[in-house]
């Protein structure tokens, strides 16, 4: 596992998510306003901080700089599923919660 996620290619998916979900957050219904602001205040600290450990990853590569990759391979997974998390609850907030009213037009 730590071959795979050493690099933080999985933090740029943990990005990619929680941009999504947060449109999705942005878009959507009313209501649950302080679910929502949490569900979307985690993911967007989620969202700054896996493009800020990847840019640092990213610079050490380049330079040649020697890091952690254990480290660095537990935490995107950590960083991954808190992110999932909470954008999966942005995805859910989302939906209106409202019943809606059907009108027979006939």
């Amino acid at each position: 596992m730590e071959q795979i996620c050493s690099k933080g290619e999985l933090l740029l998916i943990c990005v990619g998510i929680s941009a999504a979900a947060l449109g999705e957050l942005m878009g959507g219904g009313r209501g649950w306003t302080l679910a929502r602001l949490l569900a979307g205040g985690g993911s967007l600290v989620i969202l700054i901080f896996s493009a800020l450990w990847f840019a640092d990853i990213s610079t050490c590569i380049a330079e040649q700089i020697a890091y952690n990759t254990g480290f660095v391979a537990r935490g995107s997974i950590l960083v991954f599923m808190i992110g999932t998390l909470c954008s999966g609850l942005c995805i859910v907030l989302s939906q209106d919660a409202s019943p809606k009213s059907v009108v027979n037009e006939d």
